[in-house]
């Protein structure tokens, strides 16, 4: 018999947890719920759509478990915020691994965790409760990621690094060995961080920026 899962949110990364977890695995997505305030249809991606109140009567935590469909809005403090809210109303938090992610055998993940397609996670690495990684990111050896973060895709972060609670890392940022990155950091897309990094602080790259001339000068190639 499947385990009944309920998804908080109604966002994309909701409709991504009922495409993961509904694709045949030992989960069943029974509904999903949000903050009375955000109910504005009864379904949602084929399942019912419940305020938050309604769902701790309907959806019990002694027969369900709950996954938080929450992206990276306020730099994780809503994934933060209802996460913890779930974990105060008793729910165990389920977590996704795609089939083709790779995890040493010693790696250690939490709860509501979400591991896309192609990502790689190395030996001895840590991972907290309540983080997202992006398909083809790569956390390397020994590394440790607090709570809370989300890496976009193919983020890199090399071995020996500690990353604190909250952090963002960009899609394509590479994150040098042996770094201590302060919580509540942003590190931006393509980002190259070579030195360790203050929590709270922002590190980016420079963005692209348009050329002199048209494309149709290429036309030819």
């Amino acid at each position: 018999m499947k385990k009944r899962l309920v998804v908080f949110g109604l966002g994309s990364y909701s409709e991504l947890a009922q495409h993961y977890f509904g694709s045949g695995g030992e989960y069943e997505v029974m509904a999903f719920a949000v903050d009375a305030a955000f109910v504005t249809g009864d379904a949602f991606c084929g399942r019912p759509v419940v305020a938050w109140e309604e769902a701790l009567r309907a959806f019990p935590c002694a027969t369900h478990e709950m996954f938080i469909g929450i992206g990276y809005s306020r730099v994780n403090r809503l994934r933060r915020e209802k996460y913890l809210l779930a974990k105060e109303a008793g729910y165990r938090l389920a977590s996704y691994v795609h089939p083709t992610a790779s995890i040493a055998d010693n790696a250690r993940l939490g709860d509501n965790g979400l591991v896309r397609e192609s990502a790689v996670i190395g030996p001895f690495v840590s991972i907290g409760d309540n983080v997202f990684i992006g398909p083809t990111a790569c956390v390397s050896h020994h590394t440790v990621i607090e709570s809370h973060c989300y890496l976009a895709p193919a983020a890199v972060v090399c071995g020996s690094v500690h990353v604190g609670q909250a952090c963002f890392i960009g899609a394509n940022a590479t994150l040098r060995d042996k770094l201590k990155i302060g919580a509540d950091c942003v590190i931006g897309a393509g980002a190259v961080v070579l030195s360790d990094c203050e929590a709270g602080g922002i590190y980016r790259a420079e963005s692209a920026r348009r050329s002199e001339g048209r494309s149709s000068q290429f036309a030819r190639l």
